[in-house]
Formats: structure tokens, C-alpha cells, sequence
């Protein structure tokens, strides 16, 4: 099927502003994060287009602009997009819906995750931890107000979570064990590096909690915050954990 030459320049306008509505960055602070408001939702006319110029233009421009870390940095920004939209749809009235966006979040961080693995950087590491973790806290708090049917794409999108925040956590925490045994002081990445895990733990336990209380579901989960390497800090792991 042909398209037509005015269809093409609409098209490319759409996609334009889009883009401009894409491209603004989110600033996710460690104590102030804020999901981005999602521009459309599954549904809406212009959604297919909105996946098209993610994928297709923002994702480019971010490579353009920033290389293989400005990529990964703007996959874990759609990342979040979706979890937007999970949270703007999450009703209990679509779980197909629910479903696709929890296959699109894991896409996403799956892609960002593999550009981590290849630029090994620290900073992108200790980033993605710290969103990560901001992550299972939105999911958890987003699953207290949702009916029983509407539970599945959320809690596989905090399953996934709180798999990409571990591996990132324990990358972290064996760079600043390198750190160290270069000499550099780095008590400080420690105890934050620490200070973010227990607040995952916290979180988990508090989903734990909570799953004990509702019938048997038609599913299972593994959701779990991993240890930091025993010797982390100094004397053994003793900071707050899981129980055994």
C-alpha cells in the first residue's frame, strides 16, 4: 500500500511533535523522584505514533547526542513512560492492557540493561539502581489501590524491577570494592549504597505482607532484594535484611 505524499508529511510533523514532547528529560532525584506524565495511553489515536517516535527518532537523537549512555539513559526514561501510562490506565477494567505495558516496560529495561553491560559505567550503574528502586516503590504503592484482576501486569513489572535492581546494586557494590582496594576511601558509596538497598528491602517486605493476606492468585512470583557481597562493609552484611 502506497502512502501518499501528504500522508507522509503528517507523519513526519506528528512524529516532530512528539518528539518534542519526548525529548524533555526526566530529573528523577533520589528523594524527589516523579514519574513523567504519560502523553498518551493505550488507546488513544495517536498511541501507535507515540511508540513509533520513541523508538525511531527519540532513541536516535539520544544516540546522536549522547552515544550508547545517552541511549540507555533515554530507554530507562521510556521505561518509566510506561509505567506512567500503567499507573493513568491501572483501573482493574483492561488487564490485557496492563499486560502489554508490563511487556513494554520490560523491553525497555532489558534494552537498557544490555547497554549498561556493555559501557560499564559506575554512574550509569548507581543511576539505574537508584531509579530501579524507585520503581518496585511505585509498583507497590500502586498495587495497594488495585482489584485482585488487576494484579498480574503489576506484579510481574515488580518482579522485573526488582531483578534489574539487583543486578545493578551488586555491580555497584563490587566497583566500590575495587575502589577500595585501590585505596580510595569510599565509606560514604557504601552506607548510600546501603541506604538505598534496605530501602528496596523495606518496600519488599511490605509487598510480602501483603501477599500473605489475599486469596492464592492464578500466578507466581519471585521477588526478592539479593545481598550485598558479605564482606561489603567491612564486618559482614548486618545492616537490615530479609528474614531467613
Amino acid at each position: 500500500m502506497k502512502i501518499s505524499k501528504m500522508k507522509k508529511k503528517t507523519l513526519i510533523l506528528s512524529a516532530l511533535m512528539l518528539v518534542s514532547i519526548g525529548i524533555t528529560p526526566v530529573h528523577a532525584q533520589p528523594e524527589g523522584f516523579q514519574l513523567p506524565n504519560p502523553s498518551f495511553t493505550p488507546g488513544h489515536p495517536l498511541y501507535g505514533l507515540e511508540m513509533f517516535s520513541e523508538e525511531y527518532i527519540e532513541v536516535p537523537f539520544a544516540g546522536l547526542f549522547g552515544g550508547q549512555k545517552g541511549v540507555a539513559e533515554k530507554r530507562l526514561r521510556l521505561a518509566e513512560e510506561r509505567l506512567a501510562e500503567i499507573n493513568a490506565i491501572a483501573n482493574g477494567t483492561n488487564s490485557n492492557a496492563l499486560e502489554r505495558l508490563r511487556n513494554r516496560y520490560e523491553f525497555q529495561m532489558n534494552r537498557t540493561e544490555a547497554l549498561a553491560n556493555k559501557i560499564n559505567s559506575m554512574d550509569l550503574d548507581s543511576r539505574i539502581t537508584s531509579r530501579a528502586m524507585h520503581h518496585i516503590e511505585v509498583l507497590i504503592e500502586l498495587r495497594e489501590r488495585l482489584p485482585e484482576q488487576a494484579l498480574r501486569g503489576i506484579d510481574k513489572a515488580l518482579e522485573a524491577s526488582t531483578r534489574y535492581f539487583g543486578v545493578h546494586m551488586r555491580r555497584v557494590a563490587v566497583r566500590i570494592q575495587e575502589i577500595e582496594g585501590q585505596g580510595a576511601n569510599a565509606t560514604q558509596m557504601k552506607m548510600e549504597l546501603e541506604t538505598i538497598r534496605n530501602r528496596a528491602v523495606e518496600k519488599v517486605m511490605e509487598f510480602k505482607e501483603s501477599w500473605e493476606d489475599i486469596p492464592p492468585l492464578s500466578y507466581e512470583i519471585d521477588i526478592d532484594i539479593p545481598e550485598m557481597p558479605s564482606d561489603f562493609m567491612g564486618i559482614g552484611n548486618k545492616t537490615q535484611r530479609e528474614p531467613p
